[in-house]
């Protein structure tokens, strides 16, 4: 296994799912951060993955795309860490409910956008 590298923007949900299963991976890992919303941010994003998706999971010379193949990549690097269920039925339904959120809720994900970290803005006070 090589050094691991998520590569990952900001306000994205797939790749705060990918960071997720990498923190519950227990394995040692680092963060590249796009700014999707910079302009010069998005061209070196374009320039390194000519899709301009993320995430994207680097493990030495090997690259993962999508953050369900990373979870299912991450299973089975360690796959003491439970990561999918051990019975068989209900890795199949675990499997089946990841598919289904990820290809899914295209409404719902456009039209309330999710983001993790400090607002852009500040808001003004609160009077009381």
């Amino acid at each position: 296994m090589g050094s691991l590298v998520l590569t990952v923007g900001t306000g994205s949900t797939w790749a705060m799912r990918a960071s997720l299963v990498l923190a519950m991976s227990g394995l040692e890992w680092q963060e590249q951060v796009f700014d999707l919303e910079d302009a010069k941010a998005l061209q070196r994003l374009k320039r390194t993955a000519p899709a301009g998706l993320v995430p994207w999971l680097d493990d030495g010379e090997l690259r993962i795309h999508d953050s369900l193949a990373i979870a299912e990549y991450l299973h089975e690097l360690c796959p003491a860490r439970h990561l999918y269920p051990v019975d068989r039925a209900e890795r199949a339904l675990a499997r089946s409910l990841c598919a289904e959120l990820h290809s899914g809720f295209g409404q719902i994900r456009s039209r309330l956008p999710f983001f993790l970290g400090a607002p852009t803005q500040s808001e003004p006070p609160v009077e009381t």
